[in-house]
Parts: C-alpha cells; structure tokens; sequence
C-alpha cells in the first residue's frame, strides 16, 4: 500500500516542553486543522507524534537513558505516552477525522539491535478502512529482555519506506534550523546530503539542555540522513 505522506508532529509542536504533562494547544489545533485540510482532498496519511513534555518527561526522570527499561519504567512512559495520543487522536476526531491511536509498542520490536515491524497489517488494514493511524514514539520490547526507547522520528522514516510515501513532514515549533555562527545565527534554506554530518554534530554540540531523549532536531536529521 501507498501513502501520500507520513507526518511527525514534533512534542514541542503539540507540548509545552518546559511544563510536565501541558499540551500545546493553538500548536495542537492549528496542526490538526492542517491535518484535516489535506485529508479533505482524499490523500492518504500516517500520523506519527513524539513525547513532548509528556512520554521525554518521564522518561528522563527515570535517570536510565541509553540503558534498557524494566517492565514497570517501561509502563510509566507508555502511559504517558498513550495519555498523549488520546489528547492528539481526541483533537482530530472532533474535526471530523476518523483517527484511531495505534501504540508503537504494538507495532514494533527491537531484536539484535534491529528495528523490526512485527505488524505492518494492522496499519494497511486501518487504512483500507478510511481509518487514520497515530502512532507515537514509545518504549518497545527487545530480544535481550527489558525495554527501549524508540524515537517517533525512526518510526516516520520506516513508515515513510514502508508505505513508500511521497514525503515525510516533520512538524517543528521552530520556522526551520539554525547554526550558531560567529556573526550570530545561519538559517538553513536548504540541506544538502553531504552535508549532514557536520550540520548533525554542530546542532548536537549546542543543544540546549532540556530533557529530550530521543536527540531533538540532530537526531531527526541523524533519521533522515
């Protein structure tokens, strides 16, 4: 199956990331008007969201980034991830779109430090159905035992391969990205591929500090590249 697009939206697009469990909401609204707009012309569309200041704050409060989570770690992001989608999938329906949350946690695992999809039906058969799919960033089970953060952003790019869509849109609060210069700051118009290494190590060295433990703008890039 084909989809036109796969959209991300981005936490700190639908969350105020600074603010524990606090939604976005003109971010939130005006994305879901967008989101009902393009439906409107019969384009096919998967919706992916990450954690914002709901599933990232939990999770860095654990204090176990880059490590493996136990069941009980790994249920706390998970619903506070699913608090979020049901805001985010709530948003749409009550425009009208027929929007149904689909965990990732149900959708993929990790096995020999590889991402697996171990139930790609399930979105074809939504689709199929005139159903839109959310999925989300979210905590997956590995082949090792325990649990592992997986990025919405890795989520987007595999669906975008999968269902060899168009385009993939990432949602941003920001007008776009920037690199500090010594003059002061350089907006991007454009990115080119082999320049991507350089553009992800820069923005990694001055990230702000906030809790985000999927890597913020340089790991979307680090996605796409």
């Amino acid at each position: 199956m084909k989809v036109d697009a796969v959209l991300k939206l981005g936490g700190s697009c639908i969350t105020v990331k600074d603010k524990p469990f606090t939604l976005q909401e003109e971010g939130l609204n005006a994305t879901v008007r967008a989101v009902s707009r393009f439906l409107s012309g019969g384009s096919k569309l998967l919706l992916v969201h990450g954690g914002g200041s709901f599933g990232h704050y939990v999770a860095g409060s654990l204090g176990r980034e880059g490590t493996p989570y136990g069941s009980r770690e790994a249920s706390m992001i998970h619903l506070a991830m699913r608090l979020l989608n049901s805001k985010v999938v709530l948003q749409l329906t009550n425009l009208g779109v027929p929007a149904v949350g689909v965990p990732a946690m149900f959708l993929y695992k990790f096995k020999k430090n590889s991402l697996e999809c171990f139930n790609l039906n399930l979105l074809e058969a939504l689709l199929e159905g005139s159903v839109i799919p959310v999925t989300h960033g979210d905590v997956v089970q590995t082949d090792e035992g325990g649990f592992q953060v997986l990025s919405g952003d890795k989520i987007s790019c595999h669906l975008a391969e999968a269902f060899h869509a168009e385009r993939v849109v990432f949602a941003i609060a920001v007008p776009g990205i920037y690199l500090d210069e010594t003059n002061g700051r350089r907006f991007l118009k454009e990115i080119k591929r082999d320049k991507l290494p350089e553009i992800i190590s820069r923005l990694s060295k001055g990230a702000k500090a906030r809790i985000d433990v999927t890597g913020g703008l340089a790991g979307k890039l680090s996605e796409v590249q």
